[in-house]
């Protein structure tokens, strides 16, 4: 307790602790929903970027019996008493000041009252009287312990409440913006309770890491037991468990509550709690039930390996790389089961537990992997993948242990998390390195370290290429999300540009001297059409062509305006081209993620074989004998092409459809080519295309004409008579490396100039077709060409990624899902660029790959800004030690300035999102008994932990504040909070 008369703390007793935590938890919940309501509208448009912002204006009502106001209350006993004092009456200058003024102090001790809706500073008028100045030193105090801010009236002011508590606080419209959204979005529960290793980490990482002795006490106890081989204990465990080992992949939690019920852990975990001298080894005292099942799940993993945690790499399991680039292209549980393998080949576990303790050395060291129902097109080598690491960092620094029990859409909500304010700006930047490193690792960008120890050019080359790679993914999605330019609606744009808006300039009012005058025409479709004015598309004058059916002649409105339209044609053509050339370089795009997802041998034949591009077709429809290749091109399918690489004396075949940007390996055809000798004739390309030539005989071949001609799936063992030609050969050789990643080959001149060349002769949409739907026919174009046609823009383009659009709108949740992985795009989400398409699955789109796509431009922007702590501006402050290597054993190598800001962020992002929300109700109870402590630090890369302490006989225990009960070793070695107030949680 503090010594000033009024310290805001409430009595409590042990027995009523639990209904004054939950009394006070619920206030406080309450005053949480009405700020989260207060800054959302108070920044419903968010401030100028170049704009300072200050929470601290936000006044707003204090309407509960909140934890803040309960430390306010006691500055405000503090303030009032000084407003009734007798020297300050005798202050002339605030004599005419009304009582009902409100005054408010902050901790730099400036003292201001509000006149007239403004504030004026008054704390100059107490320097000359020392009683004075003396209350406002001691009100200064009050106002650091209430977040920063004393009020005479029951008000507090936004950056109080964040101050306070603890919370995050925004210093950039970008940080608020995140604050607001994290604040208003409802994001799963985090479970928590999975935090196996709590006690298993490395010597000074953690406050409740077990000692070396510790370590051997447990071991020893183990071997009683006669466990004395590695994996013997969870081995044992697994044989006499009742729960099937079956059942474990489908309820894991339930299996563990079910092997800890049994005899020998029950009793093991107690021998722990009496070996360590825990509560719980005196014969009164009941140990906690989490201390016991920790304690077995130490007991289990160091019976596997005695220095588990010490030298173990994060991402390197027993010796098992899991991020190798021999995983490139494996699904997680696929990994997980390789790493199971690994177990039982080195006898450390045997076959029939190796799942479980797979999955127990995973969830810490890796708990991205034992994620649920993560989607089956998920590999560690995607961006995708990054984005979920990423998200995982995330969750497990608010609440350790928690990814292991949800699901990975539950995961996914956290996806698009941002900074909330500056620590954490630098949290997220760290936390982005290992996901990075991974990702560089599995793909063959840098060499895999087993001892865990990459560099700063490593990071380097890793965050360079993973920008380039999701750049060049957002282009594609981005490009076939953006529908088709068209006259239509750019001639209506550039209207409303240049003149009001209004109905007038839709309304079918007018009619044409070249259209029947019972044909009423508006103004946009003669603007369209180049009707509107006298000389055309531009001009100064209307055209005298153009009549009225009713007064007043509201084209008349137009006249002050026309000077300023331009020219709808050439406005037209230059956004078209633009629109092309991105639909352009988004199907080169689509395509070689098409060959490089390929499995590495195919795609090492792909792109250093030497090419031959054969093109399937239906016969040619005439009853003659002689045809041109100019008619034989017109019945060619667009929509695929045969490919042959001929590399090492071998030929090998794929088809390619380049709607659907899907390749398909035709090991088959080798016998079908050989019969045909289709693959020694001269390619078509290089023939006269009007020279008369027999009519080709069309054959049976193993393919789906339909895939090649109009761009459906194909179908498998489906024979089709057609005629196939060679249309292209390239006798260029290249010595094939054993060895290639997918980025290697996505990223090479030799996979552009294939895919260059497969546009070029299988464009899926050509120029002048999408020119020609974009551009569209006006109603008098159409009456001029005496076509009696029904005039129709709705859009029926070529989209690539058919597959995808059926999957996302299927209606069913599993094929949605599916389709946003499923895609090309290695989960990017595709929308399409047709009317009355995109709506069908733009809400799903917005759901999954927006979540994706944000989150990854999220990881983008924190992978630059920890390449800025590595190499720091001038006067900026590394997070970093100085050297070349920037993880050792896979932690980071932090300065103690960057360990004191992850251990800020943390402590923050728990508080923001209600981990800490027992914690701060406690710190407002007063009790002989209980002390509300920090944890003290031990090491470098430790993180400070703020808990309740419980005193039992003459010792302190941490008290769980779920279930009051004291638990854990004896603290000796913490700081007293209890008398700190808010700077204690800045």
């Amino acid at each position: 307790m503090n010594n000033f008369a009024h310290d805001g703390i409430k009595p409590t007793t042990l027995d009523t602790l639990q209904a004054d935590l939950e009394t006070l938890a619920h206030a406080n919940k309450l005053e949480k929903e009405f700020i989260t309501q207060a800054l959302t509208n108070a920044f419903t448009v968010l401030p100028d970027p170049n704009i300072e912002f200050r929470l601290c204006e936000l006044v707003i009502p204090a309407p509960y019996e909140s934890s803040l106001l309960l430390a306010q209350r006691a500055g405000q006993s503090k303030l009032k008493g000084i407003l009734s004092s007798a020297q300050f009456q005798e202050l002339e200058a605030l004599s005419s000041l009304p009582d009902t003024a409100t005054y408010v102090c902050d901790d730099k001790k400036n003292l201001r009252v509000l006149v007239n809706d403004e504030y004026m500073h008054i704390d100059d008028l107490f320097k000359e009287n020392d009683l004075l100045s003396r209350e406002l030193d001691e009100l200064g105090i009050y106002a650091g312990r209430a977040g920063g801010f004393i009020y005479s009236t029951d008000e507090m002011n936004a950056e109080q409440w964040f101050r306070f508590y603890g919370h995050p606080m925004p210093s950039t419209a970008r940080q608020l913006a995140n604050l607001i959204d994290f604040l208003t979005r409802k994001r799963p529960r985090l479970p928590g309770n999975g935090n196996y290793y709590d006690l298993l980490q490395g010597p000074g990482v953690s406050h409740t890491a077990l000692s070396r002795e510790q370590r051997k006490k447990i071991v020893a106890l183990t071997a009683h037991y006669g466990m004395t081989k590695a994996g013997q204990l969870l081995s044992q465990l697994v044989k006499t468990d009742v729960y099937t080992i079956a059942s474990f992949s489908v309820e894991p939690d339930q299996y563990f509550i079910e092997l800890w019920q049994n005899l020998v852990p029950v009793n093991l975990a107690q021998d722990c709690i009496d070996a360590l001298d825990w509560y719980g080894s005196e014969n009164d005292d009941t140990p906690h039930p989490k201390d016991l099942q920790q304690l077995l799940m130490a007991a289990i993993v160091l019976n596997i390996d005695s220095d588990i945690g010490e030298l173990e790499t994060a991402g390197r399991v027993q010796g098992y790389e899991l991020y190798q680039s021999a995983n490139v292209a494996l699904h997680p549980y696929q990994v997980l089961r390789n790493l199971e393998q690994h177990l039982i080949a080195g006898n450390l576990i045997e076959a029939s537990a190796a799942a479980v303790a797979a999955y127990i050395l995973v969830a810490d060291q890796a708990p991205e992997f034992v994620v649920r129902d993560i989607p089956e097109n998920m590999t560690i080598d995607s961006p995708a993948w990054v984005a979920h690491g990423m998200s995982v960092s995330k969750i497990e620094s608010m609440v350790p242990g928690s990814c292991r029990r949800m699901t990975y859409a539950q995961v996914q909500a956290y996806a698009d998390l941002g900074p909330l304010d500056d620590h954490l700006e630098q949290q997220f930047a760290m936390a982005v390195i290992s996901p990075l490193l991974n990702w560089g690792s599995v793909n063959g960008l840098i060499a895999c370290n087993v001892n865990g120890e990459y560099s700063a050019d490593d990071l380097n080359t890793a965050q360079t290429c993973y920008a380039q790679y999701t750049h060049a993914l957002e282009q594609c999605s981005n490009a076939f999300s953006t529908p088709l330019p068209t006259r239509n609606e750019m001639a209506l744009k550039e209207l409303q540009r240049a003149m009001p808006d209004g109905a007038y300039l839709t309304n079918k009012y007018y009619i044409h001297k070249d259209l029947p005058k019972s044909r009423k025409i508006s103004i946009h479709e003669l603007f369209m059409s180049g009707d509107l004015l006298m000389e055309g598309w531009t001009g100064l004058r209307l055209s005298s062509s153009i009549g009225s059916t009713f007064e007043p002649f509201e084209i008349k409105q137009v006249e002050p305006y026309i000077q300023r339209l331009q020219n709808i044609h050439v406005l037209y053509n230059q956004t078209f081209d633009s629109y092309f050339k991105q639909l352009q370089l988004a199907t080169a795009t689509a395509l070689k993620l098409a060959l490089t997802k390929m499995p590495e041998k195919d795609r090492i034949r792909l792109e250093y074989g030497a090419l031959s591009l054969f093109t399937v077709r239906r016969p040619v429809p005439t009853g003659v004998t002689q045809e041109t290749q100019r008619l034989r091109d017109k019945y060619r399918g667009r929509y695929g092409v045969v490919i042959c690489s001929s590399l090492g004396a071998k030929r090998y075949y794929y088809e390619l459809f380049t709607l659907r940007a899907e390749c398909i390996s035709r090991p088959d055809l080798v016998d079908v080519f050989a019969v045909t000798a289709t693959e020694y004739l001269t390619p078509t390309q290089a023939v006269d295309k009007d020279a008369k030539q027999w009519k080709a005989r069309e054959m049976e071949w193993p393919l789906d004409v339909n895939a090649y001609l109009n761009g459906t799936k194909p179908v498998k063992n489906i024979n089709s008579l057609v005629v196939v030609e060679k249309l292209y050969e390239s006798n260029e050789k290249l010595i094939a490396p054993r060895s290639r990643s997918h980025l290697d080959s996505f990223f090479s001149k030799r996979s552009a100039d294939t895919v260059a060349r497969i546009i070029e002769f299988f464009p899926p949409a050509r120029r002048n077709e999408l020119y020609d739907q974009g551009y569209g026919v006006a109603p008098l174009e159409a009456a001029r060409k005496n076509s009696e046609e029904r005039v129709d823009l709705m859009l029926n383009l070529i989209i690539p990624f058919k597959s995808c659009i059926e999957d996302l709108t299927s209606g069913d949740p599993e094929r949605e899902q599916a389709g946003v992985f499923g895609c090309a795009l290695d989960g990017l989400a595709i929308m399409g660029a047709v009317a009355g398409v995109a709506p069908k699955f733009a809400s799903i789109v917005m759901k999954t790959g927006s979540v994706l796509s944000r989150s990854i431009a999220l990881i983008r922007l924190s992978a630059s800004f920890a390449l800025s702590l590595i190499n720091p501006l001038d006067g900026y402050p590394s997070l970093f030690k100085k050297g070349a290597s920037i993880t050792k054993q896979g932690a980071l190598l932090i300065s103690g300035r960057g360990a004191m800001a992850s251990s800020r962020a943390t402590r923050k992002i728990r508080s923001i999102g209600g981990m800490h929300d027992a914690l701060n109700a406690a710190r407002c109870f007063g009790n002989a008994d209980l002390k509300l402590a920090r944890l003290s630090t031990v090491a470098e890369l430790s993180q400070a932990t703020d808990v309740l302490l419980i005193k039992r006989g003459v010792d302190w225990y941490q008290l769980d504040l779920e279930t009051h009960q004291a638990r854990g070793a004896k603290i000796t070695n913490y700081r007293d909070l209890s008398a700190m107030g808010a700077s204690a949680f800045a």
